[in-house]
């Protein structure tokens, strides 16, 4: 089901840490511990897309690293 937005959540963890992960969590609702259970469906990977490119602005290079994923 939701393996790319699993993965999604696994770099922001790695990358940025467990509070940036809280911060995706909340702003694309769908909670990280449900990662995969969610579908990767248009709507839900939109979701991750912009809430990561909000919550890691500052750091394009773990955006880029998401968005490569997401795609």
């Amino acid at each position: 089901m939701g393996e790319k937005i699993n993965r999604a959540f696994e770099i922001v963890l790695q990358e940025a840490g467990l509070g940036d992960r809280m911060r995706v969590s909340m702003q694309s609702a769908i909670p990280s511990a449900l990662a995969l259970e969610v579908p990767d469906s248009p709507v839900n990977l939109e979701k991750i897309k912009n809430a990561v490119k909000d919550v890691l602005k500052n750091n394009q290079d773990v955006v880029n690293k998401i968005l490569t994923i997401l795609n």
